[in-house]
C-alpha cells in the first residue's frame, strides 16, 4: 500500500462517479506503513465531509504506473453539487489544554484566545516583541489591570529611541500618544498585555516583550479577566477546528 501525502475532490459532474485524485508513494525498502488503510481513508472522509460533501462509499483502485485513486459513488451522495460548510459559531472550543488557564497566546500566530468558560473562547489579534525583544514562553499570573495607565518607558527603551531620533520622556502620561492605550492588563516580570495607540502595528512582531491588542479588544479582555488569572505564550497553539479568527 503506498503513502498517501495529497489528496483533492475533482466533482467533475453530477452524472458521473466523483473522483478523489490521490497522490502516492511506495514506503522506502523494508519498511512498512504504520498506518492501514482503512484509517487513511476515513480521514480522507472526515475531511472531504468538512468541506460540504457527504462521502459514503468509495471503490479503491490504481492505475498502470501503481498510482492510487478512489472512486466514489455519486448516487451515494444527497448533495449534488459542493455546499459551504456550515459555519462554525466562532466561540465555540471542545479542547483547552488546561482547565486552570484562562488565556492563551500563540506567539507564532501572533492571536490570543480568552477562555470564556466551559463551553467558549474567543479569539484575538495581538502584536508580540521582536526577534530582538521576544515575548517570554512562559505562564505568567494576572498582577493588576491598569485603566490609563502611564507608561513608564525603560532606560534601554528610551535609549533604542533616542537612537532613532525619537527621545522619550521618563514618563508618557495617559493619553493618545501613549503606546499602552486604554489598559494595561500587568503580568510579572514588566511584561503585560495592552492597548496601542499604533494599530497598524497589530499581527506584527514589534513589541518589545508585551503583548499588544487594538484597545477595543484588550477592553473586552481585561473585563472578564481576574488578578491571579494564569497567562500562557506559547510558540504554537493548535485551536479547536471550530474556533474561527
Amino acid at each position: 500500500m503506498p503513502g498517501i501525502v495529497f489528496a483533492s475532490p475533482l466533482p467533475d459532474s453530477v452524472d458521473r462517479p466523483l473522483l478523489l485524485r490521490v497522490l502516492a508513494h511506495p514506503p522506502p525498502p523494508g519498511e512498512a506503513l504504520a498506518d492501514p488503510a482503512e484509517w487513511r481513508f476515513d480521514t480522507l472522509a472526515w475531511v472531504y465531509q468538512q468541506a460540504g460533501w457527504r462521502m459514503r462509499e468509495y471503490r479503491e483502485t490504481r492505475d498502470a504506473e501503481g498510482r492510487l485513486a478512489i472512486t466514489v459513488d455519486a448516487q451515494a451522495m444527497p448533495v449534488a453539487t459542493p455546499q459551504p460548510a456550515p459555519s462554525p459559531e466562532p466561540d465555540d472550543l471542545h479542547r483547552w489544554p488546561d482547565p486552570a488557564l484562562r488565556v492563551i497566546v500563540d506567539r507564532g500566530a501572533r492571536r490570543l484566545y480568552l477562555r470564556v468558560d466551559d463551553d467558549q473562547v474567543r479569539s484575538y489579534p495581538v502584536s508580540v516583541g521582536t526577534p530582538d525583544n521576544p515575548t517570554p514562553l512562559q505562564t505568567f499570573t494576572v498582577e493588576h489591570i491598569h485603566h490609563q495607565p502611564a507608561w513608564y518607558p525603560t532606560p534601554s527603551i528610551r535609549r533604542d529611541h533616542a537612537r532613532r531620533g525619537e527621545p522619550l520622556p521618563p514618563v508618557v502620561p495617559p493619553g493618545p500618544d501613549n503606546p499602552l492605550g486604554d489598559i494595561f492588563v500587568q503580568l510579572q516580570d514588566r511584561i503585560g498585555i495592552h492597548g496601542t495607540n499604533n494599530p497598524a502595528s497589530i499581527g506584527l512582531a514589534a513589541s518589545y516583550g508585551c503583548i499588544r491588542m487594538h484597545n477595543a479588544d484588550i477592553a473586552e479582555l481585561s473585563a472578564a479577566l481576574r488578578v491571579g488569572d494564569r497567562v500562557k505564550v506559547t510558540p504554537s497553539f493548535v485551536p479547536d477546528p471550530s474556533i474561527q479568527p
